[in-house]
């Protein structure tokens, strides 16, 4: 018989707000996200699990703290897997955000911590949801001449290109998105 060390598996959930309707106003929902890419690196010095000493009267170390592991890419149900990992701290960072998203700037961290010898592997999971990109617009009418603000002007919003979302037709070009 021979022993094996504890694993940890590391799922990572991805979501965010997609665009679902509009009615004159736009109506989002939360979606699985794919596209997104991380990094997960050893956010402490990572031991042999054996417990050896080296010759220096140190553990022996397996990966130092910062030694990138792996590199996944959440799939259409905006998950991605990492297994085989030596029990320890890892950092997971979000470096590329999928388009029309705006880049997570805090790193998770997590630690899979060995729970006895009838548990190989070590299931830990984390969900990390990334905000939409916004936009806000100031309209001012201002006198020509002067310069001096125009009170009382009204100014509507239309769309050039049709709005999408998931592969269907939100908004058709040329609608009046708003009025101020």
């Amino acid at each position: 018989y021979e022993n094996h060390p504890a694993k940890g598996k590391l799922a990572i959930h991805k979501n965010g707000e997609a665009l679902k309707d509009f009615d004159g106003d736009f109506r989002y929902e939360e979606l699985a996200l794919a596209g997104a890419v991380f990094e997960i690196t050893a956010a402490e010095d990572i031991y042999t699990p054996d417990f050896q000493i080296g010759a220096d009267g140190n553990r022996n170390m397996k990966y130092a703290k910062g030694t990138l592991m792996a590199t996944v890419t959440t799939d259409e149900d905006g998950n991605a897997f990492v297994e085989e990992l030596p029990l320890g701290k890892y950092c997971i960072t979000e470096k590329k955000a999928p388009d029309g998203y705006v880049l997570t700037a805090k790193s998770e961290e997590l630690e899979f911590v060995y729970k006895g010898q009838d548990t190989p592997v070590i299931d830990e999971e984390v969900t990390i949801t990334d905000e939409r990109q916004k936009v806000s617009i100031t309209v001012e009418k201002q006198d020509a001449e002067t310069g001096v603000v125009v009170a009382g002007a009204v100014f509507a919003i239309y769309n050039r290109q049709d709005i999408v979302s998931g592969g269907d037709v939100i908004v058709k070009a040329d609608t009046k998105l708003g009025e101020a």
